[in-house]
């Protein structure tokens, strides 16, 4: 009997899966930008857009120097090291072309 030709055999080959805990999100591209440093810390804006063309919620990693001690408009996972961020309530979901901004400051 043959199978039905409507229903593919087990759909696309599915990405391998991401190391654990860095669930991040495809198409969300995060920017980090140094705004000043000084000789025992600094602080970086950041910001993400969302390059597919449906909405998201974005969810971004980085390797960051030094330890995290204040950070504004996201969510973190850590505070040094790799870090995984994530949106807050109000900037979490960007439709396409949207972007969210975030910033820290971290101590060297």
């Amino acid at each position: 009997e043959m199978p039905d030709p409507e229903v593919p055999p087990s759909g696309p080959p599915s990405e391998p899966p991401p190391p654990p805990g860095e669930d991040v999100t495809p198409g969300a591209v995060l920017v980090l930008e140094e705004a000043s440093r000084w000789q025992t810390g600094y602080c970086a804006n950041a910001h993400v857009d969302n390059t597919t063309d449906a909405e998201l919620q974005w969810v971004v990693s980085a390797d960051i120097e030094g330890r995290i001690n204040n950070l504004w408009n996201a969510e973190r996972s850590a505070d040094s090291g790799h870090v995984v961020f994530r949106g807050v309530q109000w900037n979490a979901t960007l439709a396409p072309g949207q972007r969210a901004e975030f910033g820290y400051c971290a101590d060297l």
